[in-house]
């Protein structure tokens, strides 16, 4: 990792953070425009560490020309810390021009952010990636308490999303397997599902499916988050195993 990595958390690429008992990959976000994104990354918005590269609609063969123009028209009011992010990013190899290659540039009408398969706006992705940090920090058994307390509500959002092909990675054969079983039987097989899945999913499969699922169950996670842990999460039981298993030796057996 070079020394400019090390000061911002690394690339978009190599930035993981442990989760509870293992580590699990952040969200991996592509920038689509080289001024708006670098902005919000300048003005703290978005983590420079989740940015994996910006594509912009640019048409610049030496990016000092790129620098010299866009700091004056977009970042005049944030130079130090945009060039610092600039540089990094031209180093690294994250600043993307299609239309150097002849290539189309993508739209970024519907958000100038995309993560996996959705694209939304600053304030959106901002909350995505709260949650995020949030959810996947939490031990893995704390975690799994969240899942098992989702509603019927959340779990109804997700049967409707892997009904319409979404969810790549998630659940392929959902259509298949859930035939005609009944509501209850459907939803303890997902919960079943998203336990595994933050367990064991392949790095693909993560990137993949882990937007689309963290931004459907958000508002759930959210809620039951700062909901107080269970009974059984709360702490170790008052007597060890080892205490109660020396009294069911030691008792006496009663006389027949």
């Amino acid at each position: 990792m070079t020394p400019e990595q090390k000061k911002s958390g690394g690339s978009g690429t190599e930035q993981k953070k442990s989760g509870g008992s293992g580590s699990f990959a952040r969200l991996e976000v592509v920038g689509l425009s080289i001024s708006r994104c670098i902005l919000a990354m300048a003005e703290g918005k978005i983590p420079e560490r989740v940015v994996v590269k910006i594509i912009g609609g640019t048409h610049f063969y030496n990016l000092d020309d790129l620098w010299t123009e866009y700091s004056q028209q977009h970042w005049a009011e944030n130079q130090l810390r945009t060039r610092a992010i600039f540089s990094r990013l031209v180093k690294e190899g994250r600043i993307i021009q299609p239309r150097l290659q002849g290539q189309p540039v993508p739209d970024a009408t519907a958000g100038i952010w995309k993560v996996g398969d959705l694209q939304m706006d600053t304030p959106t992705l901002q909350g995505l990636i709260e949650i995020s940090d949030s959810f996947l920090d939490l031990t893995a058994n704390r975690r799994e308490d969240i899942i098992e307390a989702l509603p019927q509500a959340a779990m109804q959002q997700l049967v409707d999303q892997l009904l319409q092909a979404k969810l790549h990675g998630f659940f392929p054969e959902f259509a298949k397997v859930a035939g005609s079983l009944p509501a209850h039987l459907i939803f303890r097989m997902l919960k079943d599902r998203l336990k595994q899945f933050f367990r064991t999913a392949s790095e693909s499969d993560k990137t993949d499916a882990l937007p689309a699922i963290l931004q459907l169950l958000a508002p759930f996670f959210k809620k039951l988050q700062e909901e107080p842990p269970t009974a059984d999460d709360s702490g170790p039981s008052p007597f060890a195993f080892s205490q109660v298993r020396t009294k069911v030796r030691g008792r006496k057996p009663k006389s027949s």
